[in-house]
């Protein structure tokens, strides 16, 4: 499957965090066939704040996975739940077990804006099940939204645990 604009965008967000959250990310590949076993577009861990905990210098703290979805301009308002294949189902349920926050990142190219939601907690009140979920609900209840000028310093929030 090839990556979307905004996916290829979102990555370069991630990947310009700047040096005060240093960061690596992890974009794994794509499988063939619909069912692609891949838990999340990107995996991203952090490095501990060594001013904060001195004995987490140098060692990745901060960890979390991220799916991108795109709608077209034609979507004006829901996010059709169905686009989360059932690998990344299983992915959410896995970092919910492990306690790795799971961001899903829409960007609804309407708004050219993104709503970054707490996967985890879509999955823990059953909203992913819902046919379809407001973008007004994914950017209050459960994230944030973003702009593509914004992007990257939200998901420094995000990564240093402000968002929640």
């Amino acid at each position: 499957m090839s990556r979307t604009r905004s996916e290829i965008a979102f990555g370069a967000a991630l990947r310009a965090i700047d040096d005060s959250v240093p960061t690596f990310v992890y974009r794994p590949p794509d499988l063939p066939g619909p069912s692609q076993g891949k838990p999340a577009d990107f995996m991203v861990w952090g490095l501990g704040d060594a001013d904060i905990a001195p004995d987490l210098r140098g060692k990745f703290v901060d960890v979390a996975w991220f799916e991108c979805k795109e709608l077209g301009a034609a979507v004006a308002e829901s996010f059709p739940c169905r686009l989360v294949r059932p690998s990344q189902r299983q992915g959410i349920r896995e970092a919910m077990r492990v306690g790795i926050p799971y961001w899903l990142a829409v960007y609804w190219k309407r708004h050219k804006a993104w709503t970054i939601s707490d996967a985890v907690r879509l999955e823990a009140t059953g909203d992913l099940d819902r046919t379809s979920l407001q973008r007004a609900l994914l950017n209050s209840r459960y994230g944030i939204d973003a702009t593509p000028a914004t992007l990257t310093s939200v998901l420094k929030s995000l990564m240093a645990g402000e968002v929640s």
